[in-house]
C-alpha cells in the first residue's frame, strides 16, 4: 500500500459484531496532517473529518449493519514485488492458521535485525516503553511464577539488591553494570533482564542478566560474558527450588516472552552456586563442558591445610621452589594492596609484566584495548577495597609477581597473575600463589577460587573441580539449523578425533620403532669399522685405501643384512 501510514492501531470489533480478528488499520496520508503543521487549523480540520466520518458510518450501519472495510482494502493496494512474494504468503498462511502450529510460532518469532528502540523486552513492553503493563495487554501468568522481561538495570535493581548476596561476584552489579555500560556496545549487546516472582508473595526468586546481539549471522540472548566472565548463572532466592518438570515449564514461560531471537546461548553455567541447584542445568539439552573450574576449601590453620589438603610431594616441591627464588632475587615479603596508591602501583606492575609476558608468547592482551582496560580500571578502583583485589610478591622494592581477584561472600576468586621475566623457570608465580593461600586463612577466608581453566598448577594446591555447563535453544527455524550444525560437528569430533589419535600413536610408535632399528644398525656399522676396535679386522692395518676399504665394506653386509 502506497501512501499509507501505521498507526500502531487495531480494530477492537466493537462495531462489527464483536469480530476478534483485530485488523490493522491504516489511514491514507491523505486523510492525515503532520504534527508540526498549524495546530488551530489540524484541530479544526480534524474535528470536521471526524465529525463528517461518525455521520457516514452511522449512516452504514443502519442502512447495511455493521461492514468492516477489510474486504474492500483491495482497492487501495498495489502489487507486491516478486522478490517480497514468498514472504507475504507466509504470513499471510501462518495468519489463516494453514500452517502447523510449531512452525507458525517459529516464523511468528523469526527476527530480520536487532530491534532498535524496543530492542531486549517483550511483547507487552514494546506497546508499554515505561514498564507499566496495560490493562488491557495484562495476563495472568500461568502457575505460581509472574515472569517480567526488562531492559533497564535501574527497572530490576531492586530485586537485584534482594538477590545479589547470594549470587557468584560476577553477577554483582559492581561487575555487570560496568560490563553492560562499557564493553557490550563493543560488541552491540542490549541488556536484557528477566525476573521471576512468587505470584502469591511477590517475592523476588530469580534473576537472569542477559543481553541480545548478533553473532555468526543470527539474534543471540545469551549471558554477559564477553570473554572476561569466568562464571555465567542466574541470582537466585533461597526459597527456589525446582525439579526438572518444574524447570522446563518455568523455562517455557520465560521463552514465550522474550524478544524476537534464533537462539538461546549458555555456557558456563556452574551446577550450584552456594549451595543451591541452579535450574538451568536440569533443562533437556544441557551437556557438561569440557572445560572445569577449580576450587579450593579453606581450613582454619595453615598447618591443618598442610597436613590435610596439601599433598607431602606437593608441599615439599614448594619449599624447593620458595628457596630456589630466595636464593636468586633475595627474602620475599607478600603485599595486599591497603590504599588505591598502592592498588595502582601494582595494577601498573600487572600490566607491564603481562605486556611483555605477552609479547614473548604471541598471546593477544585485551588490557592493551581502551574498552577493556576502561572496565577493569572501573570495576577495580571506583567500588576500591569492597571488591577487588591486587596483590604482589615482593623482593625488596622489586614486584616478582603480581596477583588479580575479587572478593565476595568470604572467598576469593582468582582472575589473572604474572611475574617478571627475569624470574623464569623460578616458578614465581606457585610461590605467590603459596603465599596467597596463607594470606587467605589468616584472613578468615572461607573459598579459594581457582576459577575457570584446566591448567596442571592448580592441582599442586588441593583443589577439587567444578563441574560447568552449556546448552542451545532454538527460537527460530534459523536457530535450529544452527543447532544441528553444532551437534553434528560435536558427533563428527567425538567419531573422528579418537580414530586420528589411534592412528597417529601408531605411526608415532612405528616411526619410534624404525628409528631405533636404524640407530643400531649405525652404531653396528661403526662398531667394525674403528681401528683396533674389537669386532674390527685384528690383522688388517688403518688406512683408507681403496682395498681396504672395500673389504671392510664387503664385511660389513652380512651384518647388516642380519
Amino acid at each position: 500500500m502506497s501512501d499509507t501510514v501505521n498507526l500502531e492501531t487495531r480494530c477492537d470489533g466493537s462495531g462489527h459484531n464483536g469480530c476478534s480478528d483485530g485488523c490493522l488499520m491504516l489511514w491514507k496520508a491523505a486523510w492525515l496532517t503532520p504534527a508540526d503543521g498549524p495546530a488551530a487549523d489540524a484541530a479544526t480540520a480534524n474535528a470536521e473529518r471526524l465529525a463528517e466520518a461518525a455521520a457516514l458510518s452511522a449512516q452504514h450501519a443502519a442502512a447495511a449493519g455493521t461492514r468492516c472495510q477489510f474486504p474492500r482494502s483491495g482497492s487501495a493496494a498495489g502489487m507486491v514485488p516478486r522478490m517480497a512474494t514468498p514472504r507475504h504468503l507466509v504470513d499471510a498462511a501462518s495468519r489463516q492458521g494453514l500452517l502447523p502450529k510449531f512452525l507458525r510460532q517459529a516464523l511468528d518469532n523469526r527476527p530480520n535485525r536487532l530491534p532498535a528502540a524496543c530492542a531486549g523486552t517483550s511483547g507487552e513492553e514494546r506497546n508499554d516503553p515505561d514498564g507499566v503493563e496495560s490493562a488491557a495487554r495484562r495476563k495472568a501468568t500461568a502457575g505460581r511464577f509472574a515472569i517480567a522481561v526488562r531492559s533497564d538495570p535501574a527497572a530490576v535493581m531492586a530485586d537485584w539488591e534482594a538477590l545479589e548476596p547470594q549470587a557468584t561476584a560476577f553477577q554483582t552489579r559492581a561487575w555487570l553494570l560496568p560490563l553492560y555500560r562499557i564493553v557490550a556496545p563493543k560488541f552491540g549487546a542490549i541488556p536484557l533482564f528477566v525476573t521471576v516472582r512468587d505470584r502469591d508473595s511477590n517475592r523476588p526468586l530469580m534473576l537472569l542478566p542477559l543481553c541480545i546481539r548478533r553473532r555468526w549471522g543470527l539474534v543471540v540472548i545469551e549471558f554477559p560474558d564477553f570473554g572476561v566472565t569466568d562464571y555465567n548463572a542466574p541470582l537466585l532466592s533461597a526459597g527456589i527450588d525446582l525439579d526438572a518438570a518444574q524447570t522446563h515449564e518455568l523455562w517455557g514461560e520465560i521463552c514465550a516472552r522474550l524478544p524476537p531471537a534464533d537462539m538461546v546461548l549458555f555456557d558456563k553455567v556452574p551446577g550450584t552456586v552456594f549451595g543451591r541447584n541452579v535450574p538451568l542445568t536440569k533443562l533437556k539439552g544441557v551437556r557438561i563442558q569440557d572445560q572445569r573450574a577449580w576450587a579450593l576449601s579453606l581450613p582454619k590453620t595453615r598447618e591443618e591445610y598442610d597436613r590435610t589438603i596439601l599433598r607431602s610431594k606437593d608441599r615439599k616441591e614448594q619449599r624447593r621452589k620458595r628457596r630456589n627464588l630466595i636464593d636468586s632475587v633475595g627474602a620475599l615479603t607478600f603485599v595486599d594492596a591497603a590504599n588505591e596508591r598502592e592498588g595502582r602501583e601494582i595494577f601498573q606492575a600487572f600490566r607491564q609484566q603481562r605486556r611483555v609476558r605477552f609479547k614473548e608468547t604471541g598471546y593477544h592482551d585485551i588490557l592493551n584495548e581502551p574498552v577493556f582496560l576502561a572496565f577493569w580500571e572501573t570495576v577495580i578502583f571506583e567500588p576500591w577495597g569492597r571488591f577487588a583485589s591486587l596483590c604482589a610478591l615482593k623482593a625488596g622494592d622489586r614486584i616478582v609477581a603480581t596477583l588479580l581477584g575479587l572478593r565476595h561472600n568470604d572467598s576469593y576468586l582468582f582472575l589473572a597473575q604474572c611475574f617478571e621475566c627475569i624470574a623464569e623457570g623460578l616458578s614465581p608465580g606457585i610461590v605467590a600463589m603459596d603465599e596467597m593461600v596463607t594470606h587467605l586463612i589468616e584472613s578468615g577466608t572461607k573459598v579459594f577460587d581457582f576459577t575457570l581453566g584446566n591448567e596442571g598448577y592448580k592441582r599442586q594446591f588441593g583443589v577439587e573441580a567444578l563441574l560447568l555447563h552449556e546448552g542451545i535453544w532454538p527460537l527460530s527455524p534459523r536457530g535450529w539449523l544452527f543447532l544441528q550444525a553444532v551437534n553434528a560437528k560435536r558427533h563428527l569430533k567425538a567419531a573422528v578425533y579418537p580414530r586420528i589419535a589411534a592412528y597417529w600413536s601408531q605411526a608415532r610408535n612405528r616411526l619410534k620403532m624404525l628409528a631405533t632399528r636404524a640407530w643400531r644398525l649405525i652404531r653396528r656399522g661403526h662398531s667394525g669399522d674403528g681401528c683396533g676396535k674389537q669386532g674390527g679386522p685384528a690383522a688388517e692395518p688403518c688406512g683408507n685405501d681403496g682395498a681396504g676399504k672395500a673389504r671392510r665394506q664387503a664385511d660389513r653386509v652380512p651384518d647388516v643384512v642380519a
